[in-house]
């Protein structure tokens, strides 16, 4: 691992590092966190993400075959993360898997009575306003979650139009009112990633867009 400590400019080599060090996502930092993920690619396809043009570039070597998105099933991922665990003195998991909940309530039911018994450990986990409902929520906030980071992006018109996110305004909204509700009664950390592309007068096209986590 390289690591870019807050405040610096100065990039250290952690190639021998305990296997844990204070890692800080967003707003919020953990001392002895332990980044892993169980995921590759994704079944969302943004044009913005590099995830969706490795997979276009996978699919022209491979055919349409090629799957989008390979995830671990929950006996692995609870068994890989007891390892882990029994190496290293992890207090938190940054789970870094594109979207958690493209899994069904089934799996992760089963990664819930897992990850209870054997890990029980506090975690961060990503998901999507089109994949998460609150079944699934109230089932990883019982297994540990304590932050949950959620990509809106921007208005239904862009997204569809520009980023490929088929998701309407009004399923943005009723998704992070029920979010909401949670980091009141489960003092459950919430981000949401927003994108504004920021143009001047007289300038034809935009500036790089500017990614913006906005935490409740």
């Amino acid at each position: 691992y390289w690591l870019l400590p807050d405040g610096t400019e100065d990039i250290q080599w952690m190639g021998d590092y305990p296997g844990v060090y204070s890692f800080r996502q967003h707003q919020i930092g953990h001392k002895n966190t332990y980044v892993v993920s169980f995921m590759t690619g994704c079944v969302h396809r943004c044009s913005y993400c590099n995830n969706w043009a490795r997979y276009l570039k996978y699919r022209d070597i491979c055919g349409n075959k090629a799957p989008r998105v390979r995830y671990k099933t929950p006996e692995r991922m609870v068994e890989e993360l007891k390892i882990i665990k029994n190496h290293h003195r992890v207090k938190f998991l940054f789970i870094a898997d594109n979207d958690i909940c493209i899994r069904s309530l089934e799996e992760i039911r089963e990664f819930y009575m897992l990850y209870k018994e054997v890990i029980g450990l506090p975690f961060y986990a990503m998901a999507s306003p089109d994949t998460l409902t609150e079944k699934k929520l109230k089932v990883l906030i019982a297994a540990g979650l304590v932050e949950l980071n959620v990509g809106i992006q921007t208005i239904e018109r862009v997204n569809a139009n520009m980023y490929n996110r088929n998701i309407k305004d009004r399923e943005v909204l009723d998704v992070t009112q029920m979010i909401n509700r949670y980091v009141k009664q489960a003092k459950l950390d919430v981000f949401y990633d927003f994108i504004f592309f920021l143009s001047l007068i007289h300038i034809s096209e935009p500036t790089r867009p500017l990614y913006i986590s906005y935490a409740v």
